[in-house]
Formats: C-alpha cells, structure tokens, sequence
C-alpha cells in the first residue's frame, strides 16, 4: 500500500520538509489550483532526497479548485497538458519520472461524473503518458475505464476523508467530511474499507505530520521503493 499525500498546497515548506519522509508518494499542484515554480522546485527536489513517486496534481483555477464547474473535453485535455508539462521541467532536473497523475478536488470528481471527460482523460494519458498511472477513487469511473482499456491504474480512498455509503465522499463542509481521531486513521490503514492501491492523506489537514508519522511506525516496510 502506497501512502500518497497532495503537496505544494499552500502548506508551509517546514511542514513539507517534515512530512515527506514519511511518505511513499507526492501529488504536486502544479499551478491550477495551488502551486508555483517555487513549490514544484521543492516538492521535486524532496521526491528526490526521500526517493519518493512523483505525480502532477493538475486542478481548476479558483477557489482552491474546488468550484463545481462544467469543463469541456477540449479545456479538460488543454489544462492537463498545460498543469503536467509545467511540472515535468522540475522532475527531469533530477531524474525523477512523472510516475503517475492525480486530479484535484472537482476535477477529480467530474472525471467521475462525466463518460466524456473520463474517457478523455483515460485515452489521453494511453497517448500521452502510456507508462504513467491515474490514481482515481476506488470503484469510480476513471478505474474502471483503465482497467478497461489496460491503461496503469492505482485505485485511491482517502485516510482522513469521510464517506457515504455507497462510497462516495461526503462533500467538504458537511458534517463527519474529515477524519480526525487516529485510532481511525490507523484502522483505515490497515484495514480500509474498500479496495485500494493507494491512500491520501491532505498535508493541509491539522494532524496530517502525526497521522504519517503514525502510520510510518505501524507499516512493517515503511521504506517501498
């Protein structure tokens, strides 16, 4: 199980030197919705001290991405290519492969919602990017599209998220949305509820350094790659 964590999100860079290296894997904002040549350059340049997996983590502009938006299959594909190749420069400098491709906030659940986008977004990356994975929520279209069209897929839940019952997460701002009791998060750990490759945890959130310095020391392999 991988342990991956959405970073250069207007956390302190005290906060993302200390938590990386109880990381497995780094979703870089790469200028949508948080992000800049600043936080790319550090985030890359910790990836390779932790020898960590680093991704792009494309996202809408405004309101932290999180704005509920209708895109179109051209604009979608225009700020992928735009977001991703705007991070590849600080991955090449030290030989760090773009190892997967994470989507943020509403984007990540549009491409949920939306045959089109999903499908765009799965055909693209086939061309694109043939060797690099999607992380996309367990169960949900995206996965199911890769798997479909064997394109590498990593399915993701979130540690420090809430859901509902048919394995959705409950929307930010509504009660039981975040996670934070760390008998919890251990137990999802070990024992999450649905089937993943992957698990987020959001370096924005208030216990994030203890929940990964948590998990770090109740992993038998902490040290994956």
């Amino acid at each position: 199980m991988l342990l991956n964590c959405d970073i250069g999100e207007n956390e302190s860079s005290e906060l993302r030197e200390h938590i990386t290296p109880y990381l497995h894997a780094l979703n870089i904002a790469c200028g949508g919705h948080a992000g800049d040549e600043s936080t790319m350059a550090h985030s890359a340049a910790l990836a390779a001290r932790h020898r960590l997996h680093a991704g792009a983590h494309p996202g809408l502009l405004g309101n932290f991405g999180r704005t509920h938006e209708e895109i179109d299959t051209e604009s979608f594909l225009m700020l992928l290519d735009q977001q991703i190749n705007r991070l590849l420069p600080h991955l090449t400098q030290h030989n760090i492969p773009l190892h997967h491709v994470k989507l943020h906030g509403s984007l990540y659940h549009l491409s949920d919602a939306s045959p089109q986008i999903a499908g765009a977004y799965v055909t693209w990356m086939k061309m694109h990017h043939p060797t690099t994975s999607i992380i996309a929520r367990s169960g949900g279209l995206v996965a199911q599209l890769c798997q479909e069209h064997q394109h590498p897929i990593l399915r993701e839940g979130f540690l420090d998220r809430g859901y509902h019952a048919d394995g959705n997460l409950i929307p930010r701002g509504t009660a039981g949305d975040t996670i934070d009791d760390p008998a919890e998060i251990l137990h999802r750990w070990h024992h999450f509820p649905h089937p993943c490759d992957t698990l987020c945890l959001h370096a924005d959130g208030p216990n994030a350094l203890a929940f990964a310095k948590l998990i770090y020391q109740n992993t038998s392999s902490p040290n994956i790659i």
